[in-house]
C-alpha cells in the first residue's frame, strides 16, 4: 500500500508492505484476552527515525564523574542538567564490569499504579553508561 508521510514539511511517499502489516498484527499485544492492534505508520521511515531518536544527545560532550568510582570522564550527560536530577553515569569499563549488579535496581510492579509512571521511575534510577564509543575496525582490502 502506497501512502504519503503525515509530516506537513515532508510529504514523502512510502510503501507499507503486506509483510509489514502482518508483522504488526503478529506483534500486537494481548492484554487480558483482548488484542490491541498496533496501527499502521503514518510517517515515512526517515521521519519515524527522527521521532524515535530526537531525545538522544550525540553532539555535546560534558565533563562528568563516575557515580561508581568517582573517576573523571567524558559523558553525554551533564553533571548539572537544566532540569531534573542528574543521571548516575558509569564509565564503559564499569558499566560492562562486575563491580555493580543491575538486579539491585529491580522493582515489583504495583498494579494499583500506572505502568509507565513506574517504568519512568525505574528508567531514571538505573545508572547509565556515560559514553558509548565504537572503534572502527581496520579493513585489509
Amino acid at each position: 500500500m502506497q501512502t504519503i508521510c503525515a509530516n506537513t514539511w515532508c510529504k514523502t511517499p512510502f510503501e507499507i508492505t503486506e509483510e509489514y502489516s502482518a508483522f504488526l498484527k503478529r506483534v500486537s499485544p494481548v492484554i487480558g484476552n483482548k488484542k490491541y492492534a498496533i496501527p499502521l505508520p503514518t510517517h515515512c521511515p526517515d521521519c519515524r527515525l527522527q521521532q524515535s531518536t530526537c531525545h538522544r544527545n550525540e553532539r555535546f560532550l560534558h565533563k562528568n564523574i563516575s557515580a561508581l568510582s568517582g573517576k573523571e570522564m567524558i559523558s553525554i550527560y551533564d553533571r548539572m542538567p537544566m532540569w531534573g536530577k542528574p543521571y548516575e553515569v558509569y564509565t564503559p569499563e564499569e558499566w560492562y564490569g562486575d563491580s555493580w549488579n543491575p538486579e539491585t535496581f529491580a522493582h515489583s510492579i504495583d498494579l494499583s499504579r500506572p505502568f509507565f509512571q513506574q517504568w519512568a521511575e525505574l528508567h531514571k534510577a538505573v545508572p547509565r553508561m556515560g559514553l558509548i564509543a565504537r572503534s572502527r575496525a581496520k579493513c585489509n582490502t
